[in-house]
């Protein structure tokens, strides 16, 4: 094997495993360990799990099943997980809207249906694909540095391996990379603030 097709190999893993949907379900897992009160109670961490990791990938098992988009290639699987994410998205704002839920939740629910609209604009309207990938892991580091430990703030060494992987199968400019982590930074402290303000109401 060459040293090209290696690469190409170990870029392809790497964007595997640094989909958004692993790395929610890591930060979830974490957060219902190790940060106690952040899920009401373990159906809620099953719920979360639900609408934010498994809702959106499913995505890629069932785009050759869909009319639409099964002939529409890497354009229509992306376009396809976008909707797929935001439909779980809103579902954990309405679950929270409905069903008592911690502050936690629905900072979460919100900065990920915040994060997943900003990236659904710039890709439809703008034709600017900020980075799925970039921003489903800067947001759950962010997450579980401030309810867990800043320590986890070392987490955003994995950002650089995410950006080589993506240049290197010419997924995203370096630009649309940035773009992604900044996006789901920016949605959680406004998603912050703004339960905060809410729960003062």
């Amino acid at each position: 094997m060459s040293v090209s097709k290696a690469l190409e190999k170990l870029a392809f893993v790497i964007r595997v495993l640094s989909v958004p949907s692993v790395m929610a379900w890591v930060a979830f897992t974490l957060l219902y360990f190790f940060s106690p009160g952040f899920f009401a109670d373990a159906l809620h961490y099953v719920a979360a799990v639900a609408f934010i990791a498994i809702l959106p990938i499913l995505a890629y098992p069932l785009q050759p099943v869909i009319p639409k988009f099964r002939d529409s290639g890497r354009k229509g699987q992306r376009e396809l997980a976008i909707i797929f994410s935001l439909c779980g998205y809103l579902g954990g704002i309405l679950f929270t809207l409905f069903v008592p839920c911690a502050n936690g939740e629905k900072i979460v629910y919100l900065t990920y249906f915040v994060s997943g609209l900003l990236i659904a604009l710039s890709t439809l309207l703008l034709k600017f694909r900020a980075s799925g990938h970039a921003c489903g892991i800067a947001g759950p580091i962010t997450v579980l540095a401030w309810y867990i430990s800043p320590w986890f703030l070392f987490g955003y060494l994995l950002l650089p391996g995410v950006y080589w992987a993506s240049r290197r199968l010419k997924r995203h400019t370096m630009g649309e990379l940035l773009a992604g982590g900044v996006i789901s930074v920016a949605a959680f402290f406004c998603s912050l603030f703004t339960i905060r303000l809410l729960a003062r109401v």
